[in-house]
C-alpha cells in the first residue's frame, strides 16, 4: 500500500484569536505516530517552517485574501490542494486541522480509498466541515478551477445566502454532490463543542475529537480533562 500524505496547515494571521506555534504541529504528528501503523508521510504547508519537525512546503498566496469586501481570517489557501498541479506534490492526502485530539488507532482513515471525503458533524447545520478532508489528487479539480470568493459571501458578511458558514468549507459545501461521502460519529469523528462538552454523544466511540470552536486542546478548560492531557502531547 502506497503511503498517504497526512497534511496539516499553519499560517500566521494577526486576526486569529488562537495562534498556532510550531509545537502544535509537532504534537499533532506525535499523536498520529502513536495511533497509526499503516504507511503515511507527514507534510505541513506553512509560511514559517521554523521549529516544525516534519517536512514542510512553502505556503502559496491566498487566492481570496478579502471576501465580502471584509478583512477576515479565512482558509482559502487550502483550496489549491484540489488543483491539478498539486498531484505533483502528493497523489493522495488526508488533511487534519491542528486543533484535534487523536485518541485511538486511525488506520482505517488512512486506508480509505475514496476519491473524496469530508467531515460532516452530526446534527450540524453545515453539510460539511473543513477540519478533515480526504482527497485523491485530480478528482475534484473543479473546487479550484472554478473558485470565485465573490460567489460565496455577498458584500456584507460571513454567511452565504443559503446559510453556509466559513470560507473554504462554504465553497466546498455549495459544490458537494449527492455522491460525495462524509465522515461522522459512525467513523469515530467527534466535535468537542457539539458532541462531547455537553455529553450529547457516546464518548467511548470517539477516535478523533475536533475542537472547532472556542475551546482548544491547549486551553484551560480542555487541559482540565484527563483524556486531553493523556493524548494531546
Amino acid at each position: 500500500m502506497k503511503a498517504i500524505t497526512v497534511l496539516t496547515w499553519r499560517w500566521t494571521n494577526p486576526h486569529y484569536r488562537d495562534q498556532y506555534p510550531a509545537e502544535r504541529v509537532n504534537i499533532f504528528y506525535r499523536m498520529l505516530s502513536r495511533n497509526a501503523t499503516v504507511p503515511w508521510e507527514p507534510l505541513c504547508i506553512t509560511d514559517d517552517p521554523n521549529g516544525i519537525d516534519v517536512p514542510t512546503l512553502p505556503l502559496w498566496e491566498n487566492p481570496g485574501p478579502n471576501y465580502g469586501g471584509l478583512h477576515k481570517p479565512n482558509c482559502f489557501y487550502r483550496l489549491r490542494a484540489f488543483s491539478a498541479e498539486f498531484a505533483n506534490t502528493c497523489s493522495r492526502f488526508i488533511w487534519f486541522d491542528l486543533d484535534c485530539v487523536i485518541l485511538k488507532n486511525i488506520d482505517y482513515l488512512l486506508r480509505d480509498d475514496a476519491d473524496f471525503r469530508i467531515w460532516k458533524p452530526d446534527g450540524g447545520r453545515m453539510p460539511c466541515n473543513g477540519s478533515l478532508v480526504l482527497h485523491r489528487s485530480g478528482t475534484r479539480t473543479r473546487l479550484w478551477d472554478t473558485f470565485d470568493p465573490t460567489a460565496i459571501h455577498p458584500i456584507t458578511g460571513y454567511k452565504h445566502l443559503n446559510g453556509f458558514q466559513g470560507s473554504d468549507q462554504a465553497w466546498i459545501a455549495q459544490n458537494l454532490t449527492r455522491d460525495d461521502r462524509t465522515y461522522g460519529q459512525r467513523d469515530g469523528i467527534f466535535s468537542y463543542r457539539s458532541h462531547i462538552r455537553h455529553k450529547r454523544a457516546p464518548f467511548a466511540l470517539a477516535r478523533v475529537v475536533f475542537c472547532n470552536g472556542e475551546h482548544k486542546p491547549w486551553g484551560d478548560e480542555m487541559q482540565g480533562l484527563r483524556w486531553v492531557r493523556e493524548h494531546y502531547r
